[in-house]
Formats: structure tokens, sequence, C-alpha cells
């Protein structure tokens, strides 16, 4: 029989998935290929590794003479597979003294697999043949796939979520944020692990960082935080940008402190009055809906050139 922290955590697994299901349900991203090996005999090297799970179309085999994993994801060049075949025979690498490789899978969407985490690295010699693979430090290593950086450079995530009082939850994002006032009710879905909903009173802009105030979380309690589609980024070029569909979803505490150890809300004076409406018991059945009360909602822009988002924009509601 599971006790309470494995029954929270698998509350909080099946909570998760459902906040993710409206964003993913159409295919998983393939997952991280490991079991790499290879071999140099004739002038032509073998690459091998293991198919992982989920909707495999076809591989990516990418080479270079330095440590793809050691170099941020960096390479020379790659080959692709025409078919779900778990090994490929390069024939046209360069002749480096030796050579670095790794896979990534890719799905019928075209979807590639999001990390490297493994990688070979074969010594070629002047006849290479028979020359043995020999593996890197497989210590978990997590590097961003080509695909994966592009569609990160071109979203916004939600990096952190962290309890700061009884009231005040904190988030960090991958870049300044902004959401439209009309559109604040919706901007974030808070539940616990059996599926109530944590009334939002109010939210404060400041560039990477969401300050989020809320009813008093339960001391202890799991939480859910899901960033919505109306919620988004504003990088450095000034061009709003989506939420990122694999990075919008954390999960934190609720406050745990001494008592009286409660941080003041930034002082905001209002500008706009918003109804908000009532909305009682959430539950995962009704992620659909129009999100939970939020009763006031500040923004405030950061310093800079350019655009200047938010600058001096201090906006506040009281239901």
């Amino acid at each position: 029989m599971f006790g309470f922290m494995s029954r929270t955590s698998f509350r909080i697994a099946l909570l998760v998935t459902a906040l993710a299901w409206p964003l993913s349900a159409f295919g998983a991203v393939p997952g991280n290929v490991t079991g790499l090996s290879a071999r140099h005999s004739g002038g032509q090297v073998s690459v091998h590794w293991e198919a992982p799970e989920n909707d495999i179309t076809a591989y990516r085999i990418y080479f270079g003479q330095k440590s793809i994993l050691g170099n941020d994801g960096a390479y020379d060049d790659f080959e692709t597979t025409s078919g779900k075949n778990t090994d490929l025979i390069l024939s046209e690498i360069p002749p480096y003294p030796e050579v670095f490789l790794a896979v990534t899978a890719v799905n019928s969407g075209g979807e590639e697999s999001a990390s490297f985490i493994e990688e070979v690295q074969l010594t070629l010699g002047s006849d290479g043949d028979g020359a043995a693979s020999k593996s890197s430090d497989q210590n978990m290593v997590d590097v961003p796939s080509p695909s994966r950086k592009q569609r990160e450079s071109n979203t916004v995530g939600l990096l952190s979520a962290t309890s700061q009082s009884p009231t005040l939850l904190q988030l960090t994002f991958s870049a300044p944020v902004t959401v439209g006032l009309e559109q604040a009710v919706n901007a974030f879905t808070v539940l616990d692990a059996v599926g109530d909903g944590l009334v939002l009173k109010r939210i404060v802009l400041e560039g990477n960082t969401v300050t989020l105030t809320t009813a008093k979380q339960v001391p202890g309690r799991k939480y859910v935080i899901r960033v919505n589609e109306v919620v988004q980024g504003v990088p450095s070029s000034g061009n709003l940008v989506p939420v990122d569909s694999e990075r919008n979803i954390q999960t934190f505490t609720g406050f745990e402190g001494a008592a009286g150890t409660e941080i003041a809300a930034s002082v905001i004076e209002p500008t706009t009055v918003m109804k908000a409406p009532s909305i009682g018991r959430q539950s995962s059945g009704g992620l659909s809906s129009s999100g939970l009360p939020i009763v006031g909602i500040a923004m405030i822009g950061g310093a800079g050139a350019g655009w200047r988002w938010m600058k001096k924009r201090k906006c506040s509601t009281e239901a």
C-alpha cells in the first residue's frame, strides 16, 4: 500500500500529465538515444545504437572532430537514416585523427530527441581498421539537441516556481513575459495533488520574474502550476514569442517557513478595476475553463532600450 508521499507523488504525476495533455496530445517527442557504439574499418565508420521508445521514423547521426557533449551540442555535420534501422555506415567522414558521434531519433512529425545524453569517441588514425570505440563520460549528460535549441530560442519557458511566503509564489522565466490585462484570469492554472485549485489574487510582472499573490498555501502540500498560452515572452529582439509547450509546467511546495515571515507584495497604486469571475473548486476536468479567479494584476517593465515593453506601466485591480 502506498504511503502518503507516494500517493501524493503519483497524483502530482497524473496532474502534470493532465495539465500538459492539451499541448502534447498529438505525439510524444522521441526518447533520447543511448547504447551507442562505433567501429572503423576499410575507411568507413559503422555506428550502432539502441532504439528508444515512442514513434520513431528515422535517426540523425551527428559527428565532429570535437566532443559534441562537451561543446554545447556543436557538431560538424550529420547524416539521416532512411528508416528505423539502428545502425548506419558513414563513408564520407573527413580524415580526422578521431571523431565524436551522437545520435537523435526523429518521429513522424519531424520532431527529434530533446537531448544528446551520450556520445562515442572513435580513434581513426592512419589506417584505423579495427579501432575500438570509446564511450565518453556517461553521467547523465543532458545537452540540447539542435531542434530543441532552435525551439527554445523562439519560445519562453518557465524555469522555476518557488513559494516565498504563505501567500506569495515566485516564478522565473527564460525571458521577460507579458500578458494582457483582459487575459490575466487565464494566465496561470494552479492545482494541488487532489485537483483543487489554489486561488490567485494578484500578478506582478517584473522582467523574467513573476510574483503571484495566492490564497493561503497549505504548508508542505505539493502544487502544480501551468503557464497558459495567453502569456507571451519578450526576448531582447522585442518580438513576442509563445510559451514553450515543453517548459510550461513546474511543481512547488506550499510555504513551510516560520510564522510571521510572510513577505508583502510590491505596493502598486490601483489604476484599473477588473471584476474577476467567481469560480469555486477547480479540478483536472475543468482545465479548459476560463482559469482561476485573479483579483488584481500589476505589470512593471524592466529598464532597457527599445520597446521598454512595460516600463512604468502600473495597474492593479480590486474585486
